[in-house]
């Protein structure tokens, strides 16, 4: 599924709208609470999401293919996405690098390279 960069733009409602995280990851501050987002797509996400306590990044974290029904299970998950958020609660340790320069993000919802 591709996304213009308008679903980044809290004011438009173009594909899905970022700014229902940003209430999220407001109301958990407002609660006390600390936000930490998991991007499962494309590292740029971080930059949209600067407000968040961490950003964890991931990549191509889809479904894999169904298993056979002789091994009880249907569906299961590349093993980033579990890794990730066995990450998040201090069972294991997230060692990667960014394998690219991760944008800012104006006022104007364009991202601009540092």
């Amino acid at each position: 599924r591709t996304y213009s960069m308008a679903c980044i733009d809290p004011r438009t409602e173009e594909g899905f709208s970022a700014e229902l995280f940003d209430r999220i990851i407001e109301k958990r501050h407002e609660a006390g609470r600390k936000v930490i987002v998991v991007s499962c797509s494309l590292p740029y996400d971080a930059a949209r999401f600067a407000e968040a306590d961490a950003i964890l990044l991931t990549y191509m974290s889809s479904t894999i293919r169904q298993i056979s029904p002789a091994n009880g299970r249907e569906t299961a998950f590349a093993p980033n996405l579990p890794a990730a958020l066995c990450a998040c609660f201090g069972y294991g340790e997230a060692k990667g690098k960014v394998p690219v320069k991760l944008p800012e993000i104006d006022e104007d919802y364009k991202y601009v390279l540092p």
